[in-house]
């Protein structure tokens, strides 16, 4: 009885510490989404320069409207591979996610 109340003990203990590191990196992760994203219905891209960008700007609350292009690549270095996300962006990317801070 004893050593299986220890057992538990000590998972409860363990998953609260996942659980909070879970949610620790949540916090950060979040920062680099936006809060709203524009993706097309067909296709991988959207052409920038056909979208209402002054419109856009004009809304209340947008502060900022950053171009991203992000894709799936296969990484070689020597015999290695792994495939990685790649992200082209634009200037105002930077001021967005306040990376200095990061």
């Amino acid at each position: 009885m004893g050593s299986l109340s220890v057992a538990a003990a000590a998972m409860i203990i363990v998953l609260s510490g996942f659980n909070g590191m879970e949610e620790f990196l949540k916090s950060l992760f979040v920062s680099f989404d936006p809060d709203l994203r524009l993706m097309p219905t067909v296709g991988k891209t959207l052409l920038y320069d056909k979208l209402p960008i002054d419109e856009i700007k004009q809304i209340e609350g947008v502060h900022y409207l950053t171009p991203v292009i992000e894709d799936k690549v296969l990484i070689r270095y020597k015999e290695k591979k792994t495939i990685a996300k790649i992200k082209g962006v634009g200037e105002d990317f930077f001021k967005q996610n306040e990376l200095d801070r990061k």
